[in-house]
């Protein structure tokens, strides 16, 4: 007996012009055609469970790359819905050809023009197949808070698999490590120019080279042109801004040296570049730490787990911080960065810090003289060239450590395969058997993506 949901009666009335059709007295003249591929919303098994399920539509089984199909008449045309290997789901039609536009493109090293065929998408079947996909959405969604009703249970919950988004969250650590190390170099091979002083003066401008603040106007940028471009103010008010700026330079008479300024938008890159760092390495740390939980022996329960207030109380619980002093090391060196820099930034630098006060007369200014020079909140450049590499060093090596030190390194390995984490411990120690040593487990792996990877592309 299958699972009832709330929705059903509503999802009915939503297809009630949809009918199911036997493919033995379909026309064979046109011949099915593919009109929408690749659909991934809603997801194949949420499709199968309206059309097969809830709306009854019979299944007629399984073909080449394919789990289920069934066939159906709606507004007068008739459809074949289907899913496909990495869990996709199309939509076809039996099609006369009025609905196709046929073009030839040529293909190298061919002798004739390989056709290629396209459905016509100001069509009335294509707009048909276009309402199709928007009821299976709009079903879908009904179905969603009968499906948190039946599946989201606290009692279930070590039943459930945790999603392995590791790898998402390392590609994106790794972009921004990525761009940050190749902006500090860029900063450093100017500091290393032995012709610096031929650099400084090639990048000198004088008034006297013509027009030079309009030069450095397009060239470096200037604030107020950026707003007044932004917000959309007539190109009058622009032109009339950059005019002042040349009338202040030809009576100035001023020449205008790029090279700190061009060292002070590197400097202004690394900051922001180590911003995102920071950001995304506490967002996969907390994954990492709820992750190493499931693997390790539990003393409770993984929402007595979950609901511990801070990621510091998580960090000790997985880690030994009291026996071991380079994790206890890297402990303190995250606590400084959370709060010099992590929470600041992802609170909206919004705290007392941010607070200014009148004090004449010299005017507004923060509660505390040390915030001047020491907070990100009122620094020229918030972070340092010698503070980002100084937390990028920190990061490297909490990671080097978990990737070389049992039994985390067993951990991520395993996150490196894309596979669920199971909550279930039974299912969890079935994982922990295989890791007798580092090369076996991998093994294990290895061979067990090789079968994942046969099922998802439909091979077995």
């Amino acid at each position: 007996m299958r699972l009832m949901y709330k929705a059903e009666e509503k999802l009915k009335l939503i297809f009630k012009d949809l009918k199911g059709i036997n493919p033995k007295d379909i026309n064979p003249r046109y011949g099915f055609r593919n009109i929408l591929i690749r659909n991934f919303d809603p997801p194949t098994y949420i499709v199968r469970l309206i059309l097969l399920e809830i709306l009854k539509l019979k299944d007629y089984g399984k073909m080449d790359k394919v789990w289920w199909h069934t066939y159906f008449e709606f507004q007068g045309f008739e459809f074949m819905i289907r899913d496909y290997k990495f869990g996709s789901w199309t939509l076809e039609a039996n099609c006369h050809e009025k609905y196709i536009n046929r073009e030839f493109i040529k293909v190298p090293n061919e002798k004739k023009d390989i056709p290629i065929e396209r459905i016509i998408e100001d069509s009335d079947l294509y707009k048909t197949s276009l309402m199709v996909q928007s009821k299976l959405k709009k079903a879908a969604k009904l179905l969603i808070p009968d499906f948190k009703e039946i599946y989201l249970d606290d009692d279930k919950i070590e039943n459930y698999y945790i999603h392995n988004t590791y790898k998402k969250l390392d590609s994106i650590f790794l972009f921004f490590k990525t761009k940050l190390g190749e902006t500090i170099q860029k900063y450093n091979n100017m500091l290393a120019e032995k012709d610096n002083v031929v650099f400084r003066k090639k990048n000198v401008i004088k008034h006297s080279e013509g027009t030079p603040s309009r030069k450095i106007v397009d060239t470096l940028g200037d604030p107020l042109i950026k707003i007044l471009n932004e917000f959309n103010f007539p190109q009058e008010m622009i032109d009339n801004h950059k005019n002042k700026i040349d009338d202040r330079t030809v009576k100035g008479n001023f020449s205008y040296d790029k090279y700190p300024v061009i060292m002070g938008e590197i400097e202004r890159e690394i900051s922001n570049y180590s911003f995102a760092l920071i950001t995304i390495f506490f967002s996969m740390l907390e994954f990492l730490l709820e992750t190493f939980y499931l693997f390790q022996e539990r003393k409770m329960g993984l929402k007595k787990f979950k609901s511990m207030s801070s990621w510091e109380l998580k960090f000790k619980y997985i880690f030994p911080i009291q026996s071991d002093k380079y994790i206890k090391k890297i402990y303190d060196s995250f606590r400084e960065v959370k709060s010099k820099y992590r929470n600041p930034l992802n609170h909206g630098l919004l705290n007392e810090i941010n607070y200014l006060v009148p004090f004449p007369p010299y005017g507004l200014k923060p509660i505390s003289y040390e915030y001047l020079t020491d907070e990100i909140h009122y620094r020229y450049i918030q972070i340092s060239i010698k503070e980002a590499t100084e937390i990028e060093k920190i990061f490297r090596n909490f990671l080097d450590y978990i990737k070389k030190t049992e039994p985390y390194n067993y951990y991520m390995l395993y996150l490196n395969f894309y596979f669920p984490i199971p909550i279930n411990f039974d299912e969890i120690k079935k994982i922990k058997d295989e890791m007798t040593n580092l090369k076996d487990f991998l093994e294990y792996l290895l061979e067990r993506d090789e079968y994942e990877n046969a099922v998802i592309n439909r091979e077995i």
